[in-house]
């Protein structure tokens, strides 16, 4: 699950209403400046991913969270077949960011994006649990073939006007957004392994991607929406509503069947914050949300939209001229048809949604500069969740599947500021990710701590027409440390992600 933060960062207790920036991967060019009030700015993203082992490994619970006599499935198993599976991931995006200010009064920007993601998948899946010799693993194969295309536009006008002593910043817009989507599945028959022997490269026919899912789905989104910042001495009131109308079409192709789905809803925002002389803001804020889902289930039943509703209260402090920045706050909130995995393992790749779940809890982070060239990150969050309504009674009062209760992280970096060394950074932290639950609350999963390092050098320091570039070296899970990420159901996990060591070569300008 998911909740609306509402936060900046800074002094302002409310985001300003801005276009999005691009992705890491995108490339972004301001091609047009006909006056300093009018700006156009092209966006475009290219991103693409293949591979054999398709990072697709569900393992038995004996052997990874329980006790097998044969030991400890090894870190590297691998359940599928690197011969023949197979993944690609592509995905292309382009659009435009236009803004013109008439006057110190009115300005006006339209943002338009177009996706396209094709996704293709070939793998084996496991069936149960090890059979009794406590080392056999069953087997299926499986194909997807998945992708989406996606249209949205934003259109927005941002007034800025004084009511007597009141200044006010208001936003109204209206945006549309048009998605169509395919996913289609195919299954077919694999022979079993032997987990702690694995033999691979034994033939296995490809299944496809027609024989047991071929499902298309179409959804139209119109949002209008109304925003007003109002700052009356040291008081900042921020009012919102949005109201969106949602018509979707999800097509059976297998089956020849059809569904349609109209919705519509109104969710709104308000929020109070006081920034006083010494940096401490306190806040307390009141929303409500509306998420269209797209997709089905496995049996081909569109998905409802989730709707939802959250308090929040904290203090926000930041003391004048320094680097220091630290929240607390608190928070209790409810949503309606979160989307979890499904627990049957013959579900592969489909989800299933729950009643309602209700979750509150506390965040504390901190950043500072303890001294020249050396910072802190510091958070922890505490996350009491529960599912509060569901059609099946069972599930009433249980943890919602791979959610930790409580999370934290610490992270230093120094950089070097004269000398030989001077550019030179070094970083390293923890991560904690408390202990987890599968969907059935019938596995726990426990926790762990991992740690985190990082190398990085400013080549500017090197010589003056290398500036802005940087290059980095980063490793996650340094020590290469076992442990289980989740589990999806009570006799399937997946491990998580060994050392890995990424090198980067950054350049801005």
């Amino acid at each position: 699950m998911s909740r609306d933060r509402g936060r900046s960062h800074g002094r302002s207790c409310s985001p300003a209403c801005s276009a999005a920036p691009p992705s890491p991967a995108a490339a972004c060019w301001r091609i047009w400046r006909a006056t300093e009030d009018t700006t156009l700015t092209l966006l475009a993203s290219y991103q693409t991913e293949w591979g054999g082992e398709t990072g697709f490994n569900d393992l038995p619970t004996s052997g990874t969270l329980r006790f097998n006599p044969n030991g400890r499935i090894p870190f590297h198993r691998y359940s599928g077949d690197p011969t023949f599976d197979r993944f690609s991931r592509e995905q292309v995006s382009f659009g435009y960011a236009l803004q013109h200010r008439f006057d110190e009064t009115l300005t006006v920007r339209q943002n338009v994006r177009y996706t396209d993601l094709d996704v293709r998948l070939r793998a084996l899946n496991r069936v149960g649990e090890l059979l009794a010799d406590n080392r056999t693993l069953n087997r299926a194969a499986f194909g997807i073939k998945a992708g989406a295309q996606s249209a949205a536009a934003d259109n927005q006008a941002q007034l800025t006007f004084d009511t007597g002593p009141m200044k006010h910043v208001a936003v109204v817009g209206l945006d549309f957004r048009y998605e169509m989507s395919t996913y289609d599945v195919g299954r077919g028959t694999a022979p079993p392994i032997d987990i702690y022997n694995p033999s691979y490269g034994l033939p296995i026919a490809d299944p496809g991607t027609s024989n047991f899912v071929r499902n298309r789905a179409r959804q139209t989104q119109i949002g209008l929406y109304a925003q007003d910042q109002i700052k009356l001495g040291q008081w900042i009131l921020t009012l919102g509503g949005r109201h969106d109308w949602v018509d979707g079409k999800t097509e059976n192709r297998r089956i020849g069947s059809a569904s349609r789905q109209s919705d519509s809803a109104f969710s709104g925002r308000v929020g109070l914050c006081y920034v006083s002389d010494i940096g401490i803001a306190p806040y307390v804020s009141y929303s409500t949300s509306f998420q269209p889902t797209s997709g089905t289930d496995f049996t081909g039943r569109p998905f409802d939209p989730s709707k939802g509703a959250q308090i929040e209260a904290g203090v926000k402090y930041q003391p004048f001229g320094s680097k220091t920045f630290v929240t607390l706050s608190a928070f209790h909130l409810k949503q309606t048809n979160v989307l979890t995995a499904d627990p049957d393992p013959s579900h592969v790749g489909f989800s299933v949604q729950t009643g309602e779940v209700k979750a509150r809890g506390i965040e504390i982070e901190g950043r500072t500069q303890l001294f020249t060239g050396l910072g802190l990150i510091a958070s922890y969050t505490y996350l009491d969740h529960e599912i509060s309504k569901s059609a099946n009674p069972a599930e009433v009062g249980r943890r919602l599947p791979n959610t930790p209760v409580h999370q934290a992280s610490l992270w230093l970096d120094y950089v070097f500021q004269d000398g030989p060394f001077a550019g030179l950074g070094l970083g390293g932290g923890i991560r904690y990710v408390g202990k987890t639950y599968d969907a059935t609350n019938a596995a726990r999963v426990p926790g762990y701590t991992l740690v985190d390092a990082t190398v990085h050098y400013d080549l500017g320091r090197l010589t003056p027409p290398m500036a802005g570039a940087r290059l980095t070296l980063t490793a996650t899970n340094l020590f290469d440390k076992y442990y289980v990420s989740q589990c999806t159901n009570n006799a399937g996990c997946t491990l998580g992600q060994r050392r890995t060591i990424i090198a980067a070569l950054n350049y801005q300008w």
